[in-house]
């Protein structure tokens, strides 16, 4: 019983390694800088601390580009928040793009009022910026931006958190770095 628990246990890897080597090889030959493909964005780890953020981009054209992304936010600025970006490609070498966009989302913060009372509010981002896109592989790929962004609040706390306008969501600076994967 042993032995055929093994013997299928090998064939199962055999076809498994299998696959995995012809779709890897389908990864590496593929051309990917054309339009109508998905990409999934995940946020530098190095900001784990703070909060993650996910995209979801559809290139829906060699140029045109839409993002939605979503962030939560935990420790000191505990809440989420929910965009769209808009990204227009420019090629600059053969696999390394430049590229403009403009956000506009929507976010909930929780404030806290007394150690034990949270408050929230709500609030409305929009911005602007441009960035570096570097294809690593046909599916792997590096994201660098900065641009500006401004916050605008349906109501706000007296004490506004200092963490809350420096590091998290109301910052002017709107500097990214993400790692991502081609579909």
């Amino acid at each position: 019983y042993v032995n055929s628990y093994m013997k299928s246990l090998f064939i199962f890897s055999l076809i498994t390694f299998s696959f995995f080597k012809l779709n890897a090889q389908r990864i590496l030959t593929e051309d990917y800088s054309n339009a109508n493909r998905f990409s999934i964005y995940q946020s530098n780890p190095l900001t784990l601390y703070l909060f993650e953020r996910i995209k979801l981009e559809y290139r829906f054209d060699e140029k045109n580009a839409f993002n939605i992304a979503g962030t939560r936010y935990w420790n000191v600025n505990i809440g989420y928040q929910i965009a769209g970006e808009y990204r227009r490609y420019h090629f600059f070498t053969e696999k390394n793009e430049f590229f403009y966009y403009g956000r506009l989302g929507f976010g909930e913060q929780f404030y806290e009022n007394t150690p034990k009372k949270k408050v929230p509010f709500v609030y409305l981002t929009y911005g602007t910026g441009i960035g570096v896109h570097f294809n690593i592989t046909n599916h792997f790929f590096l994201d660098l931006s900065g641009g500006i962004k401004f916050i605008e609040y349906d109501r706000f706390p007296l004490d506004v958190p200092f963490s809350f306008k420096y590091f998290g969501p109301a910052e002017i600076a709107d500097f990214a770095f993400y790692f991502g994967f081609n579909l």
